[in-house]
């Protein structure tokens, strides 16, 4: 929706006293959890800050400029502000609509900005690539579950090989959709909201016809989406769990075990930011972790909701790089000073972040080829 006196979040546009809180961890103010502040150190680029910007919106004083398109879109949406403001406001949707009524001013903040957009806007999806052809059960009415694989899952064969492995040693009856719509989440944090109306509506027509009980998102953007903004758009009627989720019920149930001897490995979680600070469904992975044996768990100091974030959220890779560039580092370093041997993640755009960022330095291991390797 567009900026406006009437929703949920004008009470915080002029109620915000500034103080900051947003920038930093909670009761520990020497750390930075903001990346786009930590990044540019000006108030401006925080969740208070654009907030000041929305208000500067709404009273006439602030114009749809290539600058203030740089400033909204100079974030990972990472909900660390909203999850340390003392009050609890939700910064995360006047910073949407902020973007919304700079796209609807035709305002980008650079060319891959309106690239994606488009991409979104005449072929439904971002053409990163296309889904693998996978052939996992039969009928509808069969399966347990279906997989819900997201766009950066649908690059490559290979992406998906932990999570097959893992489907087939529990001899679970999933399915995929064919030719699978984007959740959508894309368009409503690249500020196109109608366009995440459309296609989510068309993603829970689909969801819902295909019959199954239960989603299996392996992607934590698509589960917040479906879980959170799907409300807004229609009745899902299936359950959504993440990825992360199912491997702990299989470990549960018995379905699936691991061997009791492998290889010791020293491991930081990276925990995604949409799955511990959006779902606050995060303590599953290290559920998961504590049953791997041979492995060893270090926390990052900023860990929990306090992670800071990978640099990769709200495709700042490609609309902000520089933002991007400063996150992913900082993360890298943060990881690397525990001296493990990995970094594990659940999310695919926190995998492709830490992976260029890391290179040579830090391996970053998606929770799904992990336990996938260590299978009985």
């Amino acid at each position: 929706m567009p900026l406006s006196r009437d929703a949920d979040y004008a009470t915080y546009l002029y109620t915000c006293n500034r103080c900051r809180a947003c920038t930093t961890v909670r009761d520990r103010p020497e750390l930075p959890v903001c990346p786009s502040f930590d990044h540019l150190g000006f108030f401006a680029y925080s969740g208070g800050g654009k907030g000041y910007t929305a208000q500067g919106v709404l009273e006439g004083k602030v114009a749809p400029t290539l600058e203030a398109a740089k400033v909204a879109m100079h974030c990972t949406l990472c909900h660390a502000c909203a999850t340390m403001c003392p009050p609890g406001f939700e910064t995360i949707h006047f910073i949407r609509d902020l973007r919304a009524w700079l796209v609807s001013h035709g305002v980008y903040a650079n060319a891959a900005h309106h690239r994606l957009l488009e991409n979104l806007r005449t072929k439904g999806n971002l053409t990163w690539g296309q889904a693998p052809n996978l052939t996992l059960a039969a009928e509808s009415n069969e399966v347990e579950a279906l997989l819900f694989l997201g766009c950066r899952f649908k690059l490559s064969q290979s992406a998906l090989d932990g999570v097959l492995k893992i489907v087939h040693r529990a001899g679970a009856k999933v399915s995929v959709l064919e030719d699978e719509p984007c959740c959508g989440n894309p368009a409503l944090e690249l500020g196109d909201p109608e366009l995440f109306i459309r296609l989510a509506e068309k993603t829970i027509a689909r969801l819902n016809a295909a019959g199954a009980e239960r989603i299996i998102t392996l992607c934590p953007h698509c589960t917040s989406t479906l879980v959170n903004d799907y409300l807004e758009a229609g009745e899902l009627k299936p359950e959504v769990i993440h990825l992360s989720e199912w491997i702990a019920e299989l470990l549960e149930e018995g379905r699936i075990g691991l061997a009791e001897t492998g290889p010791e490995l020293s491991v930081s979680l990276h925990d995604p930011c949409h799955l511990t600070r959006y779902l606050e469904r995060g303590e599953v992975l290290r559920q998961v972790l504590e049953q791997v044996p041979g492995l060893e768990l270090r926390e990052i100091e900023r860990s929990g909701e306090s992670a800071y974030c990978c640099g990769g959220g709200s495709f700042a890779l490609e609309v902000a790089p520089e933002l991007w560039r400063f996150a992913s580092r900082e993360r890298i370093q943060e990881a690397r000073a525990t001296g493990v041997q990995a970094l594990v993640t659940a999310c695919p755009y926190c995998q492709d972040s830490l992976s260029r960022a890391g290179g040579k330095r830090l391996e970053v291991i998606p929770l799904a080829d992990l336990i996938a390797g260590r299978l009985d």
